[in-house]
């Protein structure tokens, strides 16, 4: 079982040994690259020399290295916040290192990435586990050291150390290993050796440029003279015909033959052989091959773009170019120095998506106005200070808006009349109070008037009765009549409760017969 575990994890594509078909990158850069059949050779360092691949490299490394890293903490209550605190957070976000900063890291090890197809960092760390630095090697000095089961592995670096030949061997989890396609998941291929005939093609373009314009934008001839000329005579006029017409400087000047000698074109002309397309067509392949729109790339294409071009441009750069380098890295170093806890690494798109002025104003004003962002959140991310005083910590909300589940408001309704203000229930002290007050006054009127006396009754005892009772006003009004004045005049002060109490258990029992 062990063994058919090691057969199928060193397989001869798996293994990584070099063969001439397949030569480590140490062994292809001894010899300058590997030939194509332009008759030119290719290598990851000698591709940098084209134009387009180094705007292509730049541009990516570039745009990674200057986005902003943060780390956060997921919260047990949800959502997160940032982790200022952490060493990892002034490693990603500031300095890895004593040799580099976040951004010479990012781009040093995308570009080896982009060129080599593979970028490594060693994760150094002290006594206690805590990460102290990351230390990035070239893919040159790194190999992999495989176990015999699948999964187990470790990683030698070469290099040379005090005037020695030194190999160290790094652990799987004490290395950032970043890998572009792979067709075995521990190698990355590169991509310049993977499409060294088209880059191929792109230099001997160039090549064949630089020598037409120094030969002095001639095309390549003869020189046929009517006689027979020596070894030496035919020297002398090839050495002479370049010496006044080879070269930029010499170029225009007017050609001027004897005794006959006649100059006989053989090379196609530019034009003829299609070479500025041919050039054109080679920045663009080059800028499909590392997926980078063609208006970033000079010479690539023809059309000058418009600014909503532009904007598809660059959102699909996001996209489908940027979103996977991002994602890549994001995984690999929360695996390594965030395995088993609370806190992640994210790169933040805000700045690259960041809109113009008019249309940042009008997603701040729509995020304000439901209440999910406040002024101080606006400033900070438009790199301002918060309001003094806390006032832009507050939310706000427009009140026109209404729940979905309620009914339309009507337009133009008719008023509808006011309906009284129901007086609050009177306590029992309260209404026997209030029944005192108004035999008092009754008594003190210098003439007693029976109607005039029932009216008071029913004026000042009736809505509070049927607050108090909880039964219709007109009920309260029939036992407020004229006899009930008249007896509560002749009533001694003692007997008012009583007087009060049989008027409400009146109105109680009409209330229960009416609900039997």
């Amino acid at each position: 079982m062990i063994w058919r575990e090691f057969l199928q994890s060193r397989t001869t594509s798996d293994t990584g040994l070099s063969t001439l078909g397949r030569p480590e990158g140490w062994l292809s850069s001894i010899f300058g690259g590997l030939p194509t059949e332009a008759g030119v050779t290719i290598s990851e360092r000698s591709s940098m020399s084209l134009s387009a691949v180094w705007t292509c490299v730049n541009i990516r490394c570039g745009l990674v290295a200057s986005l902003p890293w943060k780390v956060y903490e997921r919260l047990p209550t949800g959502g997160r916040r940032l982790a200022r605190e952490l060493r990892e957070y002034e490693i990603l976000h500031n300095r890895p290192s004593s040799e580099d900063t976040a951004y010479t890291l990012r781009h040093r090890l995308l570009g080896n990435l982009l060129l080599w197809g593979n970028c490594y960092a060693v994760i150094q760390t002290d006594g206690r586990g805590m990460v102290n630095a990351l230390w990035p090697y070239h893919p040159e000095q790194v190999r992999v050291k495989y176990g015999l089961r699948r999964g187990e592995f470790s990683y030698i670096i070469t290099g040379m150390i005090n005037g020695e030949f030194t190999e160290m061997e790094v652990q799987k989890e004490d290395m950032i290993h970043l890998r572009g396609f792979s067709h075995e998941g521990l190698n990355g291929l590169s991509v310049i050796q993977n499409y060294r005939r088209g880059l191929g093609l792109a230099v001997a373009t160039e090549t064949f440029a630089s020598n037409f314009y120094r030969k002095g934008a001639m095309s390549t001839g003869v020189l046929q003279y009517p006689g027979r000329l020596t070894k030496t005579g035919q020297q002398n006029l090839a050495q002479s015909f370049d010496e006044q017409h080879a070269g930029v400087e010499n170029a225009g000047r007017t050609i001027v033959l004897e005794e006959g000698t006649k100059y006989i074109q053989l090379s196609v002309p530019q034009d003829d052989a299609q070479f500025i397309e041919t050039r054109k067509m080679s920045r663009s392949e080059v800028a499909g091959l590392f997926r980078i729109p063609t208006m970033l790339v000079p010479g690539a294409e023809d059309k000058s773009p418009t600014y909503a071009s532009s904007e598809v441009f660059n959102r699909q750069l996001v996209d489908f170019t940027l979103r996977d380098d991002l994602t890549m890295i994001q995984n690999e170093f929360n695996s390594k120095l965030f395995a088993g806890t609370n806190f992640y690494c994210e790169f933040d798109l805000r700045d690259l998506l960041r809109g113009d002025m008019a249309a940042r104003a009008a997603y701040w004003k729509a995020r304000w106005e439901v209440g999910s962002i406040n002024a101080d959140e606006i400033r900070d991310d438009e790199n301002e200070n918060p309001i003094a005083g806390g006032f832009g910590k507050k939310y706000y909300v427009q009140t026109s808006y209404r729940d979905i589940s309620q009914p339309l408001p009507v337009v133009n309704p008719v008023p509808s009349p006011a309906l009284p203000v129901p007086k609050p229930p009177q306590s029992k002290a309260g209404m026997k109070k209030l029944f005192s007050n108004i035999v008092k006054e009754i008594r003190a009127w210098g003439t007693f008037n029976e109607k005039r006396a029932a009216s008071k009754f029913k004026g000042s005892l009736v809505e509070p009765l049927a607050a108090e009772l909880n039964c219709e006003s007109e009920k309260v009004i029939e036992y407020c009549s004229q006899s009930l004045a008249s007896r509560a005049l002749t009533l001694r002060d003692d007997l008012l409760e009583a007087e009060l109490n049989w008027l409400a258990g009146q109105l109680l029992l009409e209330k229960d017969h009416e609900a039997a």
